[in-house]
């Protein structure tokens, strides 16, 4: 952790904390509580004072040895939860699973893949879904709708939805970073040739100054 006033650093281990295990693999801040996502051992939830608390154990029971890649608290302050072999999950912390999202062969209305990179909302409460190994889906939580899009087939490691543009951005692993418009299936591609100093794009955000910052394998990238 960092106190931005101090400046101070302060590192937390499983050596000297609750945590169940050094392998973070993802972080949210939900009502005054860190949610952390491990590579292998499941999920802590840090109150605001560092102590773990308690969650419902079909969580856990059925998390344990999965990896926790993405965490997206959305607007209705539903918790989903992107994992790696076991699809998406929306969890809520008293009452456990209340639903799962997996891949089907042979079913074009399922996830693409269970391998889940990344989670991020769109307009009118759509979840865009990035896997790690085949593609992009959307998912509409309300008709419970998945809808696979042929136009980004790439391995996905980030996904940013720009609501000021309506244009959702895509890191891929090796394809550079690419633009698509939900609306047209228009997309514009940037890679090493366009300036990017690697073609992995691992993260996005965007600044005050509508400048997006993304973090790649040499670096961040303005």
């Amino acid at each position: 952790s960092l106190n931005l006033e101090t400046k101070e650093f302060k590192t937390v281990l499983a050596d000297n904390s609750c945590l169940k295990s050094n392998r973070i693999m993802s972080l949210q801040h939900i009502d005054d509580e860190l949610w952390i996502g491990y590579q292998d051992k499941g999920l802590d939830i840090l109150d605001k004072n560092g102590n773990c608390i308690s969650f419902h154990s079909s969580i856990q029971n059925e998390l344990k040895t999965s990896p926790i890649w993405s965490i997206h608290n959305d607007k209705n302050n539903r918790i989903w939860f992107g994992t790696g072999g076991k699809g998406i999950m929306l969890i809520d912390k008293d009452k456990g699973i209340l639903e799962t999202y997996s891949h089907e062969a042979n079913n074009q209305n399922s996830l693409p893949s269970n391998n889940i990179r990344s989670i991020c909302e769109g307009e009118n409460g759509i979840l865009w879904i990035g896997s790690e190994d085949a593609g992009l889906c959307s998912l509409n939580p309300l008709s419970k709708k998945v809808s696979r899009y042929k136009e980004v087939t790439d391995k996905i490691k980030s996904l940013f939805f720009d609501h000021e543009t309506n244009m959702l951005w895509v890191g891929t692993n090796g394809n550079g970073l690419k633009k698509l418009n939900p609306e047209t299936g228009e997309i514009k591609v940037y890679t090493i040739n366009d300036g990017l100093p690697n073609n992995v794009v691992y993260g996005i955000i965007k600044d005050d100054n509508n400048n997006l910052w993304l973090s790649s394998n040499r670096g961040i990238t303005m």
